[in-house]
This record gives C-alpha cells, sequence and structure tokens, in this order.
C-alpha cells in the first residue's frame, strides 16, 4: 500500500463481540480502534496510512494486532450527566480498568403537546466503544440529538457501561507492507484461449517506468520477457492492457510482472505474478498484444 492509502481490516468472528485493532506505523505514535462486530460477525475497520511516513529504499511496514472477545453482556456501571444542549456532548465515564466497554447513551426526548401528531419513532441509542485506560476511564463524546429535551439550555445524558463475559477470544497479528510504488495485475476471463490482463501501477507523478512482462518457456530452464515504456500520469497512476494468446504449454502458468523507474540515477523497482490455470485446450503466450 501506498502513503496516504487506506487500509481496511476486515474482521469475521462471533456477533456482537468486541474487537479492538492496535495499529502502529514507525514514526508515528501507537493507537487503538475499538467497535462490535454485527449480527453476521462482520466488522471493518478503516485506517489511513501516513502521507508522511518515513520510507527506506521506498519500503516501510506497519503493524495490526486485533483481539476479540465475545460471550454474554455483562453491565458495570450506569451514571447520568447534565450536558449543554445542540453540542457535541464530552463525557468521562469511570469502571475497570484496561477493559473493552460500550458505553450506550440515551437522552430524554421533548415531551408531545396534546393534540398534536404522533411522534415519529426515537432513534436509536448512541453506541460507543473503547478500552478504558489504567485507571479505568473512558472518554468519550456524543451529539446531543436536536429533539432531546432542554431545559434552560441543558439536557440529561444517561450512560450504560457494559463489556461481555471472556468466554470466546481471540487475537491475531498482520505486517501492512508500504511502498511508494505498488504494482498489481488482473486476469479477465479466457475466451479461445485468450485473456485480457490489465497491469497496474501506483507510483510518482509523470515518471517514466519500463514495464515487464515475463513468462514460463518449456522449452528452456528460463522465462521469455515482453517490455513496455509508459508514463504515469498527474496522479502518479498508469494501466496498462494486455491480450494474451496461449498455445502449446503446461498449466498453471505463472506470469510476473515488474516496473522499472527509468529516470537517471533512479533505482527502483517493485514486482508481483500471478498463477493463470488453463483450459484443457490452451497454454502459453504465443504472442502478446497491446491494447
Amino acid at each position: 500500500m501506498q502513503p496516504g492509502a487506506v487500509h481496511h481490516i476486515v474482521i469475521s468472528y462471533i456477533k456482537d463481540a468486541l474487537v479492538q485493532a492496535r495499529v502502529s506505523f514507525p514514526g508515528y505514535q501507537p493507537f487503538s480502534l475499538v467497535n462490535a462486530t454485527d449480527s453476521h460477525g462482520r466488522l471493518t475497520f478503516s485506517v489511513q496510512i501516513p502521507h508522511a511516513i518515513t520510507l527506506r529504499d521506498g519500503h516501510a511496514t506497519g503493524s495490526v494486532v486485533v483481539s476479540a472477545i465475545a460471550g454474554p453482556s455483562r453491565p458495570l456501571t450506569h451514571v447520568s450527566a447534565v450536558v449543554r444542549a445542540h453540542t457535541i456532548a464530552h463525557i468521562t465515564v469511570s469502571t475497570l480498568r484496561d477493559t473493552l466497554v460500550q458505553a450506550t447513551v440515551t437522552f430524554p426526548y421533548r415531551p408531545v403537546a396534546s393534540g398534536s401528531p404522533a411522534p415519529a419513532r426515537p432513534r436509536s441509542a448512541i453506541r460507543v466503544y473503547g478500552l478504558t485506560d489504567t485507571q479505568g476511564r473512558l472518554p468519550i463524546a456524543v451529539p446531543v440529538p436536536a429533539d432531546a429535551n432542554v431545559v434552560k439550555g441543558r439536557t440529561v445524558a444517561s450512560i450504560t457501561v457494559s463489556t461481555v463475559l471472556n468466554t470466546y477470544q481471540a487475537q491475531t497479528a498482520r505486517i501492512v507492507h508500504i511502498s511508494d510504488m505498488v504494482v498489481g495485475i488482473d486476469a479477465g476471463p479466457i475466451v479461445r484461449c485468450t485473456q485480457q490482463q490489465t497491469i497496474r501501477v501506483a507510483y510518482q507523478p509523470y515518471t517514466p517506468l519500463r514495464i515487464v512482462l515475463a513468462f514460463p518457456s518449456h522449452r528452456l530452464p528460463a522465462y521469455l520477457q515482453r517490455s513496455l515504456i509508459v508514463r504515469t500520469d498527474k496522479h502518479g497512476a498508469v494501466v496498462v492492457r494486455v491480450r494474451l494468446t496461449y498455445v502449446t504449454t503446461l498449466s498453471p502458468v505463472d506470469i510476473r510482472v515488474r516496473a522499472f523507474d527509468i529516470r537517471a540515477h533512479a533505482n527502483r523497482t517493485e514486482g508481483t505474478s500471478i498463477s493463470v490455470r488453463l483450459p484443457q485446450a490452451c497454454s502459453v503466450t504465443a504472442s502478446i498484444h497491446r491494447r
């Protein structure tokens, strides 16, 4: 992934589990994201790679550690707080230390005048998830609803804090690979032994690149190569589509793609590969046509 890109952390676990993702990038303070899985046990966190992350030879690595607990709900505490109307309410609750919790916040609604139409169904309670600190504190910020019952410019927020019994638990870790050059290849369907493949490169704007495609040779212990010269656009992106025709070889076919920065004194390259399983009637590339 490139600096500035959004990294999606996709989680599949037990429904209503509390999940914490601890994210770390070199040169930046580690941080945590906390939420709960939905009724299907799914949850996605989105993390932006820092734009100014320090790269060494065009690369850096971050880490993501995901921890999850699931089980019956366990109430911890209930508090009320007087807050100003029509603002973001900042409230700190105290409970067990170093605990994943859910804070459910509700507000009283404005009473309906006699003879008025029935009010709309109230919105759901606001749920905030977090990890308490070593003192058991959790600061939360919630918007005060416009239709909350207000007296002298203030209303009352009711906060119920709960966790889950640690009946089930899981943890996993992943490395986030960061690069200023990203090369990808997408393979289309094979029709009559012909396949369109799309090569995508993300790098620096207006940069000349050489893209090399390598195909295995069933006659020689080496790879056959084809080279294309391209240039990235103002966004640093370039897309190349090639049409491959497969004839007489073994399946699957290992196709390698590598991009080179061909500016003077540049020493930057990245690559990727794809394995293509051929229909019985087809095999390796006899020809390549740039579209």
